[in-house]
């Protein structure tokens, strides 16, 4: 899978950019490609286009430099992208750029634009190649499992992306494609497996963070957390074939998406459970901890919002999203009026997280409320109060005192059946534990293929 910089929301990315819009937070220089597998030179020759010229204009001035480019170099396949987004409001330029690309050139530029998340890119060029190749080969398979998956990210239904997977599916059933065919078009109608129930997720996070209709990525997070709830997923949880490790994970799937889809409730009985599988010392349990704050934030209870956050700072201050809970917990004091707390959470946020994101936004809200609220003015240099704010983030804690533990209801079923079966005695080790049952088993052990991201 496609790993994720960022483990936000769209609910929380989005009320990020708002704050950075509010206080005036600026983007930041754009940075030089350094792992780009184009020449040095390529990128110059885009840059030198002239941004006023009309999108007309503009997309044949780069065309015609494309025209100079060696054909099959990588500085070729490099610009076409950009002429393919440059001319998708100019069809004359869209069919001469097409008309110049061979077989090969057009495969390339598919998977390239697959791999960069450009989506409408996928579907130009993957659609051109797959008019003109008819065979069922890996490369067509390749291809078309890729213009499938822009279909469901950008269209507006799932037509598109469900008879594009229905042509996969219907290739020799040895490619990983076909085997990934049958499983999308499983999550789209309805998981009945875990694998599928994986691939909704994977269909929702490309939705939310590429799609430009954000129900879109709701639908897809509804068809998990119904999943969630089908006695084959319940029968996973009580299985003693699937690991603790695996239990969360899926479980982490099921709390993301009642994130995503704004069941609060969910999330925090899911984090819950996770804890009971695996202790507090472990990847999922640590977003899972993450997750309850954000579920409180976002109900905007803020008292108790600040009160989860501080207990993660305190019991997780290294994690990668440690300097993210600070700045909420400064956000969950301004949004309860603890203006004062709320200045000096800030302050504390840029100490402890130097050049981090979240410092920078905490130190611009800060800066802000120095300006606005004379309630806090007057602690610009009063740094007694961040120094003991850091004092209490330090002190231990006790996990199960923020986030109780409470397992699975299959996993609490399963100790009733075992305590009425044994009469309360320790059972007696039976024989090896089952291989998982089909529907058990996770998208990747399934097909190789899996894409798509955290």
């Amino acid at each position: 899978m496609r790993n994720r910089s960022s483990r936000l929301t769209p609910s929380m990315a989005s009320l990020l950019t708002a704050f950075a819009v509010l206080f005036g937070a600026t983007t930041s220089p754009a940075q030089p490609d350094v792992g780009s597998p184009f020449p040095p030179g390529a990128t110059e020759l885009v840059a030198a286009t002239d941004a006023s010229q009309s999108p007309a204009e503009r997309a044949n001035a780069l065309l015609e430099k494309l025209n100079a480019l060696p054909a099959g170099s990588r500085a070729s396949d490099l610009l076409s992208l950009k002429v393919a987004a440059a001319a998708r409001q100019v069809p004359d330029v869209t069919a001469r750029l097409l008309a110049r690309c061979d077989n090969d050139q057009l495969e390339r530029l598919a998977k390239q634009a697959d791999e960069d998340s450009d989506f409408r890119a996928v579907l130009l060029f993957g659609g051109e190649f797959r008019s003109r190749v008819n065979s069922p080969g890996m490369h067509h398979a390749a291809v078309t499992a890729a213009v499938a998956r822009a279909h469901m990210v950008l269209d507006n239904d799932s037509n598109g992306a469900l008879n594009t997977w229905i042509t996969l599916a219907g290739t020799p059933s040895a490619l990983p494609e076909s085997k990934a065919a049958r499983i999308y078009i499983e999550a789209v109608l309805g998981p009945k497996s875990v694998a599928a129930i994986e691939a909704a997720d994977e269909l929702g996070r490309l939705q939310a963070k590429h799609g430009d209709n954000p129900l879109r990525a709701k639908f897809s997070s509804f068809r998990v957390l119904e999943a969630a709830e089908k006695p084959f997923f319940q029968e996973y949880l009580a299985s003693p074939a699937i690991t603790a490790k695996d239990k969360s994970e899926l479980l982490y799937t099921v709390l993301f998406n009642a994130q995503s889809a704004g069941q609060y409730e969910k999330v925090r009985s899911t984090a819950g459970a996770i804890f009971s599988l695996v202790g507090y010392d472990t990847r999922p349990a640590e977003r899972a901890a993450f997750a309850v704050g954000m579920s409180h934030a976002m109900q905007r209870n803020y008292v108790e919002s600040a009160r989860q956050f501080e207990a993660y700072l305190r019991y997780y201050p290294n994690s990668e999203s440690a300097p993210e809970a600070s700045l909420w917990l400064g956000r969950s004091y301004q949004l309860d009026g603890q203006v004062e707390d709320a200045a000096v959470q800030f302050a504390v946020t840029a100490r402890l997280y130097p050049g981090t994101d979240s410092a920078a936004m905490a130190t611009r809200i800060r800066e802000a409320l120095l300006l606005a609220d004379t309630r806090v003015k007057g602690l610009a240099a009063q740094t007694d109060r961040e120094t003991g704010a850091i004092a209490k983030l330090k002190k231990p804690l006790r996990p199960e005192e923020a986030w109780p533990a409470s397992p699975p209801e299959a996993l609490r079923q399963v100790a009733l059946r075992d305590k009425a079966t044994t009469g309360g005695q320790p059972a007696i080790a039976g024989p090896k534990a089952p291989e998982p049952r089909p529907e058990h088993q996770r998208l990747a052990a399934v097909t190789t293929i899996a894409k798509g991201g955290e």
